[in-house]
């Protein structure tokens, strides 16, 4: 059962699903646990937006193209470079990035959990309250962290394609509001309300002006394929699971 509920201006989207997989081995008590760790099969679902090895290629002044390795920009995180360098000592400036891919993931990122395995013989309720503040970061591929106009460039294209306002991190603060629940959990099974923030995947091409390690001399253009996952200020999603124990 999928709906939309608003709650303090964040679009927010509840999700319910029951199962009956063995998710994880029977604990021995029937405590109400808050984490902020995702779990093994949270881990193996996250593994999805694993994202692919940067490649790059050259076209020289000749025209002549060339696949090359791609190169890390020597920078600070962040930080908006107006050269740098690399192993040889060429010299490169950031030139333009075009966006070519795009899509959005209302679960792509954890935040935190709160479940229970009932081994009583009554139903326990559980309901989510944020309770420990948790800061969600971004996930891109080494150019886009280190050099900040094409940080800016990737993140400017991603908010104006899909229409929301994208960013490198989010912290969700601590509340004591109830978001979801109170849920009743059988006897003998075990349930969890998981929040997730949504999340949206970029991907194109960097470009960036080559020179001789003099400076003097324009060697031609480098490119190279960036991707990444921006994070949503505005959206999260809670999700209730049950299954058999």
């Amino acid at each position: 059962m999928l709906k939309k509920i608003f709650v303090g201006g964040l679009s927010l989207l509840l999700s319910i699903s029951f199962s009956v997989s063995v998710f994880a081995k029977p604990k021995a008590d029937s405590n109400i646990v808050f984490s902020t760790t995702p779990d093994a099969q949270e881990q193996k679902r996250l593994e999805q937006y694993t994202l692919t090895p940067g490649t790059a290629y050259e076209i020289d002044v000749h025209g002549i193209k060339k696949m090359t390795e791609y190169k890390v920009v020597n920078a600070k995180s962040g930080e908006v470079t107006t050269q740098w360098t690399d192993g040889n000592g060429y010299i490169y400036t950031f030139d333009s990035y075009v966006q070519n891919n795009y899509s959005t993931d209302p679960k792509r990122f954890y935040v935190s959990d709160v479940s229970v395995y009932n081994n009583s013989s009554q139903s326990i309720p559980i309901k989510y309250i944020q309770n420990n503040s948790v800061t969600t970061g971004w996930s891109v591929s080494a150019n886009i962290q280190a050099e900040g106009s094409l940080k800016a460039a990737f993140l400017g294209k991603l908010s104006y394609s899909v229409g929301v306002t994208y960013t490198d991190s989010k912290t969700t603060t601590s509340s004591t509001t109830v978001e979801l629940g109170p849920i009743n959990v059988p006897a003998r099974k075990a349930g969890k309300i998981t929040k997730y923030r949504a999340g949206g995947y970029g991907a194109g091409q960097a470009a960036w002006r080559k020179y001789s390690p003099s400076g003097t001399s324009y060697i031609g253009m480098y490119y190279t394929g960036e991707s990444g996952w921006a994070v949503n200020p505005n959206s999260t999603t809670l999700a209730y699971t049950e299954w058999s124990i």
